[in-house]
């Protein structure tokens, strides 16, 4: 049976911890000197890259639900390279491929980074270097430095790490590996050593003396940098570098969403959305694309209200072709609710520009399947983020109130199906108009943060709600957040008011899941927006939110400046992925 490699980035995820614990439980098999405490060590390296000054990211083997081998690669991207830590199959499962093929993904992983090499250690080869302890393991030595020039890495020469008396006598010698990722040319001495001060500083903090740190670190002098002549292969037997990683992003696009086309009020929820954000990203190679799952109605029935569902199909079926807009709402007496569907729409309807129809319900009911399908993704924990493509938006829509092209509020549904699941979920909606949807849904729910970013309500739709005194009611006081700006806003002036203090909040709840309603009407010349955000400050906002190291859904809202559309949203993933 086959088996494949996924990567695993945090532990907040039930896949992601069962993993992480088989990999420790491998480890403690394989290498007997291994303390437990390395349990929790690789768990910091996940889910604290602050504390750790690693971006980590664990690459499993599975075979069917079955852990049988990893990798921790950890990479330091302001210098350019990873440390690989541990590279380790299951007992019994040291041959048939699963060492290569990890090794070789972790080389695609740090190439995909934007690195330029991979260092680790490997025990000496040299039987002058080892202690008699350590001599019954010389072949064993010598067949994993075999290993790995076969993909072209060698030892580098000259320096203080593999020398005898610059080493505690308990420890054994190591030679330190470096693998450039297919360029023939050997690292420079100031890359090295910046490599070397960074693992001794930070992986190896608390063990190794700072002097100890000065003195390997200057011993590194031949620029460039001398690697050790192949020894037991005259050329890499393999191919150096994969030539492509699979993407980080599973994306779910709704296919049923050209049914919704209205022709009247200057409506620019139109299907060309789709399309114009589709064929950047497509060319990105950021997303690969899974089909929707049809779902029933249960997890929408746990947000919205029964007697709006039921309108909702009601008149689907009075409207027949036509499109109904309410013009006529029960603002002064809501005792009565009329029988007749299309009279009812100003009962659940709070504007006069949502188009109510067969078509506009039927894209808005694909839409929810697609939420709940990349929700569904998420949680197997093979992805950096996943990413719902939907229209028409759905963060509007209340438990009994649809309005602004809003039918059914996807992230809303996510978030509540997410939090079934794995606990605390937060949502972050970074759209132009206040997020009211689901702030009313959640506003006494203390598990569910809602935090949205969003222009001044006292001129920007939906107008009576979005104010920042609006912080949640009985236990979901202080669990909803509002950040309104002024007009006028560029990318900077937005993160230091907006995006800033709205990560902060999220990272003190510590959510299982982050759900984005990502808006793209807050970039320059969108006919709803007021704000002036490029194309890079799209890449830098999803930078941000992908620092959270929080496991990812992101649900298309709004944006309608169809020329830079695509180019913002395709940013934003790739901020998001973490990639240069």
């Amino acid at each position: 049976m086959k088996f494949s490699i996924r990567r695993v980035h945090d532990d907040l995820l039930p896949s992601n911890r069962k993993a992480l614990a088989a990999s420790v439980d491998i480890l403690l098999k394989q290498i007997p000197t291994c303390k437990e405490s390395e349990r929790e060590r690789l768990r910091n390296c996940l889910h604290d890259p602050v504390q750790t000054r690693f971006r980590s990211v664990l690459l499993v083997a599975e075979r069917g639900d079955r852990v049988i081998g990893f990798a921790l690669v950890m990479h330091v991207p302001n210098i350019g390279f990873a440390w690989l830590d541990y590279l380790c199959a299951a007992p019994a499962r040291t041959s048939g491929g699963i060492g290569t093929a990890l090794y070789q993904r972790c080389r695609d992983e740090v190439k995909g980074l934007g690195g330029w090499g991979l260092f680790y250690e490997c025990l000496s080869d040299e039987p002058d270097l080892l202690r008699e302890c350590d001599r019954p393991l010389l072949e064993q030595n010598k067949a994993r430095l075999r290993f790995y020039e076969g993909f072209g890495a060698r030892p580098i020469l000259h320096t203080l790490w593999d020398v005898p008396e610059a080493n505690p006598e308990t420890q054994p010698i190591t030679h330190l590996m470096c693998d450039t990722l297919g360029d023939p040319k050997p690292p420079r001495k100031k890359q090295v050593r910046a490599v070397v001060r960074a693992v001794l500083e930070r992986r190896y903090a608390g063990e190794v003396a700072q002097v100890d740190v000065e003195a390997v670190t200057a011993s590194i002098k031949e620029d460039p940098v001398a690697l050790r002549p192949l020894r037991y292969r005259r050329k890499p037997a393999v191919p150096l570098v994969s030539p492509r990683l699979p993407p980080p992003i599973a994306m779910v696009v709704s296919e049923n969403h050209q049914r919704l086309l209205a022709h009247e009020r200057g409506y620019y929820e139109t299907p060309v959305r789709i399309a114009s954000i589709l064929k950047p990203l497509c060319a990105s190679g950021l997303t690969r694309e899974i089909p929707a799952e049809p779902w029933n109605d249960r997890p929408i029935r746990a947000v919205h209200d029964a007697r709006y569902l039921s309108f909702l199909k009601e008149i689907a079926e009075a409207a027949g072709t036509r499109t109904i807009y309410p013009d006529v709402f029960p603002i002064h007496n809501r005792g009565r609710l009329p029988k007749d569907p299309i009279a009812r729409a100003g009962w659940y309807c709070s504007d006069t520009f949502t188009p109510l129809g067969a078509d506009a319900i039927a894209a808005a009911r694909a839409a929810v399947d697609c939420a709940l399908t990349a929700a569904a993704t998420l949680l197997k924990g093979e992805d950096v983020a996943t990413y719902a493509l939907v229209r028409p938006p759905g963060h509007h829509a209340a438990a009994q109130l649809c309005g602004g092209y809003c039918f059914y509020n996807h992230a809303a549904i996510a978030a509540a199906w997410l939090a079934r699941r794995v606990g605390k979920v937060a949502i972050l909606d970074v759209d132009f108009h206040h997020g009211n949807g689901q702030q009313q849904i959640f506003y006494h729910d203390d598990g569910i943060l809602t935090v949205s970013i969003h222009g001044d309500p006292a001129a920007h739709y939906p107008f009576f709600s979005g104010y920042a005194d609006e912080c949640g009611a009985g236990k979901g006081r202080g669990f909803n957040l509002n950040i309104p700006l002024p007009d006028g806003m560029d990318g900077a002036e937005y993160r230091e008011q907006g995006l800033l203090p709205a990560l902060e909040r999220i990272r003190a709840f510590a959510p299982s899941v982050l759900v984005v309603a990502l808006g793209a009407d807050i970039g320059r010349g969108d006919p709803t927006g007021a704000w002036r955000l490029e194309t890079k400050d799209f890449l830098r906002n999803g930078t941000l939110i992908g620092e959270l190291d929080c496991p990812c859904l992101i649900i298309q809202e709004g944006g309608y400046r169809t020329a830079r559309l695509g180019h913002n949203v395709t940013a934003f993933l790739q901020g998001i992925a973490q990639l240069p």
